[in-house]
């Protein structure tokens, strides 16, 4: 799922670039509008443009094999994903490493459904491997800015959880509860409940093994330091 966000957001690099170029100075000269609207827009498309051009620059990094970060076996993923929630089995389960236009991520992924149906959990841990501290590629502009929007449909805000940066939000329409947690830029956890109480939400995110996952990046940056030693 996180690479096909990826390529999606080539695509909108390409489109992105075309827009850009095909703007017209006649446009904005012509516009009839204040000094500060004009202040907005031209402010406006400077950050669009730094963040298409952060998003090129990562792609290239990966796309050259700059980024060489190795994902870890996905079956290490699974084992830090609950197994059993409220007392079920997942209705659906699965732990695959994926590769595509140099890009290499791992997943695993466990699905909860209440037996009346009446909620849903799902629960994802995903190691960015060559994404790894590419915000702007995996589209989580959250990990850099704090974010407090809502609206009559619900919210979303930057939070912290466990020391995490984390970003909640709630779709009041749906009854849709989700989290999202970046561990050290390299693992990126979310917890989404449909349907359910928050607090049953909260529970299937303490039923993931942190301490286990902190672990395992920090094991992995040891391995990573000491393969690097010249001999």
């Amino acid at each position: 799922m996180l690479l096909k966000e990826s390529i999606n957001t080539l695509f909108l690099i390409i489109v992105s670039v075309l827009l850009f170029s095909c703007g017209s100075s006649e446009t904005v000269s012509g516009a009839k509008s204040t000094q500060k609207e004009n202040e907005s827009y031209f402010d406006n498309w400077e950050k669009g443009a730094q963040q298409v051009s952060q998003t090129m620059d990562e792609m290239r990094q990966v796309m050259s094999g700059e980024n060489t970060t190795e994902p870890i076996n996905p079956e290490e993923l699974k084992m830090l994903l609950p197994g059993r929630f409220s007392g079920l089995e997942p209705i659906e389960k699965d732990a695959r490493k994926t590769e595509i236009w140099g890009i290499k991520v791992s997943e695993a992924r466990e699905v909860f459904q209440s037996n009346s149906a009446h909620w849903n959990i799902k629960l994802s841990i995903t190691d960015l491997g060559s994404l790894a501290g590419m915000t702007a590629l995996i589209r989580k502009g959250w990990i850099n800015n704090d974010i407090n929007i809502r609206s009559e449909n619900g919210y979303k805000r930057t939070i912290y959880y466990k020391n995490y940066r984390a970003l909640e939000s709630y779709n009041r329409l749906s009854n849709l509860l989700k989290y999202e947690v970046i561990v050290d830029n390299r693992f990126l956890v979310e917890v989404e409940g449909g349907g359910a109480y928050p607090q049953i939400t909260r529970q299937a995110m303490e039923q993931i093994d942190w301490k286990r996952l902190n672990k395992l990046f920090k094991q992995k940056q040891i391995s990573a330091r000491t393969e690097k030693r010249p001999d």
